[in-house]
Formats: C-alpha cells, structure tokens, sequence
C-alpha cells in the first residue's frame, strides 16, 4: 500500500535530492525507488542526513485559505510517495543513498549492484535445493506421502484450507513457469493436493 510522506530535511539536501531529480528526468519517489531496489540494508547503514537545523528554514507564498498571498517560514521538507511503513530517517537515508552512487562511476555502482542481485539469487537457488522435499519414486500414494510432500509431520492432521494454503505456498516456488521451477515436484504436489481432497469428508 502506498502513503504520501513529507519529509523535513536540510535544505542542502533537500536542493541535492532535487537537483539529482531533475538531472535523471525522475521523481523523487522514483529516486527512492531506486535506492529500495540496490538495497534498504544498505541504505540503513548510511547516517542519517538528518532534519533541518534551528536557522535553516524555506519561504513559501501561501496559495489557498484565508492566508493566500502571505509568506510563511518553515522547515525544508521532500514530498513523496512510497509504500507504508517508513520513517522520515528512512527514507532520508535511502535518497542519501541515491546520492552517493550518483556521486560513484554509475557504471561501477551498477555492476556492484548486479553482482550483489546475482550472489543472493545463488544463495536462493542454493537454500531451495537444500529444503525441497524429495521426490517419492512412486509418486503419491497415500494420506502419509501426500502430506511428506506438502511439508507436514506425518501425524499431522491439517484441516483443508491448511492443506491449500500450504499448496499454494509451494506452487510459487515449484511452478514451471517460474523462475527455477521443477515440473517433478510441481506434479507430486498437484498428486498429493488431489488425494487428500479425495479423502476429505
């Protein structure tokens, strides 16, 4: 879910943040967009640019409501829309982190930012393989194997909406088309998911 943030900021950022924007033809939400997609645990281990100090304040011209026309003093601030969840240092650390790969050989950023994507891909592909169930050489044949492959003890008594949405759990990563799917398994968890619908009362 999506949640417009205002957030105060010194106005050297704020002018830096904004620069940067107009420069790349982006918004500032796709500048912290951005800067969420090469990695939020990064961006935490940045300072916190921070808010805006005692004197650093921005003229506006009030433009609406019983005010219009007069000039109003108030913290330097960024508008943005990201999803819900974040807190103005957050999302100030993640724009500062746009900013130092700006800063970097964008060429090098992005290679350091792919090969990153590609090592916890392995680490993925390596964590699946290790907790995949093994294929039954018979296929599914009773109440017993059918809940071994949708990953419950053998005593286990789910109910069937228990049993669906561990089915549907396992779909997202055996499916064939997706990314690294296995038709093996993918075919002992539809057997499985259909016997223990026949059993059902």
């Amino acid at each position: 879910m999506m949640k417009s943030y205002v957030v105060p900021c010194s106005s050297r950022f704020r002018d830096a943040v904004t620069d940067l924007a107009r420069r790349r033809g982006a918004t500032l939400s796709g500048l912290a967009r951005e800067a969420i997609c090469l990695g939020v645990d990064r961006a935490e281990r940045l300072a916190d640019p921070g808010d805006a100090e005692r004197g650093d304040r921005e003229e506006i011209r009030l433009r609406r409501g019983p005010r219009r026309g007069r000039t109003m003093r108030r913290k330097p601030r960024l508008q943005l829309r990201l999803p819900d969840g974040l807190s103005s240092p957050a999302i100030r650390r993640l724009l500062a982190l746009r900013l130092a790969v700006e800063e970097r050989d964008p060429l090098a950023a992005l290679e350091e930012a792919v090969a990153e994507a590609r090592a916890e891909a392995a680490d993925l592909r390596r964590d699946r393989a290790v907790l995949a169930f093994d294929l039954l050489p018979g296929g599914v044949r009773t109440a017993r194997d059918a809940l071994y492959v949708l990953g419950f003890p053998p005593s286990a008594k789910p109910d069937r909406p228990a049993q669906k949405t561990r089915f549907r759990a396992l779909s997202l990563i055996f499916h064939p088309d997706r990314p690294g799917g296995d038709a093996a398994r993918m075919a002992q968890l539809n057997e499985a998911i259909a016997l223990l619908g026949r059993a059902a009362p």
